[in-house]
């Protein structure tokens, strides 16, 4: 469906059909209003200048480039796209219209083998060329107008292809006929009646046909071409009354009409590829500015995914903490014994973190005050402590010289990673493989240290706050499992599967 802001976008800029309207009206009123004889290079005696015969010649050789390149342009922008019927009705009719032209002003300059004087070659080359333009473009834009499209295209190209190969033999047979300057050039009001058929035929397009295809197909091209017929009518109009004979001013209009008409479809092409270019590059930048918006929203959603993701995250750590507290508060109540207590409160300390092992040292009130290795154990595999069970439970600390030592003298966990400096109470061969950190949290009875927890952890990572909190709680639960039952020295290791 075409739209109002679609014949919008299709239309030359408005400055331009004032500007053919007055190209076409000032030289009528030169024709009609200025001095006589003005533009004419016919002398007193009948006879024309070389200026005339070299003049003419250029002007129809630059009709016929300018028509051969709008055809040239036409069949390369039809040919990639198959979009614009415009081109397609324009392709072949400029082509054989350019050649014709080019037949024409070879007879301008004497170069057409030709048993005919100029002075009936020169008129009849011209009448047959402009009768082949305006049929063509005529019948051309009304077959387009009906039917299907691509069979359209097909046949006004076949047809004009057969009016083009006629048209050059009208000019070979031409080129045989004898002198008709006569019949050609009347005294009557039709100077050259032949040029009125062509006429009638460019009236017809340009006030019937031409706006109709507008309408349908809507483009700078065919907008373009519709303007064209003013200057087409006005060359027709020229040479059919204003042309008395070779060379004169009515002459030079019609031709210089010509070419002019020629050159608004050629504009209209270039001007359809630069809003072509603009089109595009308004496109990409919009397509940029889409993708870069889409990019924002990428972001924004994937860091609404990653809150989302995380605050589930802290959900699910809040949750497994509570749940945590809930075990280690029912282990602390429910043991019957000491090591029990303590082994399943390790346990479940160790399968929240990820610790491997876990181990007990109570404070003995002494004198004097001691941190003592107990008993009591909690690994995943118990094979791998063998040796430091035996190490760790002939153990007498005193404050400040390891980590569990640290812990009961600070009253706070104690994080230490085995690649330091600070001290170690037992033998680095004694640790099992793969351990990097030990972790030391104080069972708390009120401000008071009542003993030590000490964890194994295979990951030399620092204890994030959230666990620092947690292990705070832990210890007052241990606190109170000490309190409840109190640890007494067993003579046997004991170590208790996972």
């Amino acid at each position: 469906e075409i739209t109002h802001a679609t014949r919008e976008v299709a239309r030359l800029p408005s400055i331009v059909p004032p500007l053919v309207v007055a190209c076409v009206v000032l030289p009528f009123a030169w024709f009609i209003f200025g001095p006589r004889g003005s533009l004419s290079f016919v002398r007193g005696d009948g006879t024309s200048s070389a200026t005339a015969f070299y003049l003419h010649g250029l002007i129809e050789w630059t009709a016929a480039c300018a028509a051969i390149t709008t055809s040239f342009l036409a069949f390369v922008h039809f040919g990639a796209t198959r979009s614009n019927p415009t081109m397609a009705l324009i392709a072949p009719i400029f082509l054989f219209a350019g050649v014709l032209d080019a037949i024409h002003a070879l007879a301008s300059i004497d170069l057409l083998p030709s048993t005919t004087l100029i002075s009936t070659l020169i008129p009849l080359t011209w009448a047959v060329g402009r009768f082949y333009g305006a049929l063509g473009l005529t019948v051309s834009s009304v077959l387009l107008l009906h039917g299907r499209l691509p069979n359209r295209v097909r046949t006004q190209t076949l047809l004009n292809i057969g009016l083009g190969i006629a048209s050059v033999g009208v000019m070979y047979l031409a080129s045989r006929l004898p002198d008709l300057s006569s019949g050609l050039f009347s005294s009557r009001v039709a100077r050259r009646a032949p040029d009125l058929v062509s006429l009638a035929l460019f009236a017809f397009a340009a006030v019937y046909s031409l706006p109709r295809f507008y309408e349908r197909y809507p483009s700078l091209v065919s907008h373009a071409l519709m303007l064209s017929m003013v200057p087409q009518v006005a060359a027709q109009a020229f040479m059919a009354f204003g042309s008395a004979k070779l060379y004169d001013a009515g002459f030079f209009f019609a031709h210089g009409m010509k070419l002019f008409a020629y050159l608004l479809p050629l504009g209209g092409i270039a001007l359809d590829y630069v809003h072509g270019q603009r089109s595009e590059e308004k496109a990409l930048l919009h397509a940029e500015k889409a993708r870069l918006a889409l990019i924002e929203q990428i972001k924004d959603l994937t860091a609404q995914h990653e809150a989302r993701q995380n605050a589930e995250a802290a959900l699910l750590r809040q949750m497994a903490r509570a749940t945590l507290h809930t075990r280690i508060a029912v282990a602390a109540n429910q043991a019957s014994s000491f090591g029990d207590s303590l082994s399943g409160l390790m346990r479940e300390i160790c399968e929240y973190t990820g610790w491997i092992a876990g181990h007990v040292f109570v404070v003995d009130p002494g004198p004097p005050r001691r941190l003592l290795a107990t008993n009591c154990w909690y690994a995943e595999n118990p094979v791998l402590l063998q040796q430091m069970q035996t190490e760790t439970e002939r153990l007498s600390l005193d404050k400040v010289q390891c980590a569990a030592s640290r812990a009961w003298a600070s009253g706070a966990p104690v994080w230490q990673l085995l690649s330091d400096d600070a001290s170690f109470s037992r033998s680095r061969e004694s640790i099992p493989a793969g351990v990097k950190a030990i972790v030391a949290v104080p069972a708390m009875v009120g401000p008071m240290v009542v003993g030590v927890l000490e964890f194994f952890s295979l990951e030399p990572k620092a204890m994030a706050d959230e666990l620092l909190e947690t292990m705070a709680h832990v210890g007052v639960q241990f606190g109170r499992a000490f309190e409840r039952i109190p640890w007494r020295p067993a003579p046997t290791i004991r170590a208790v599967p996972a």
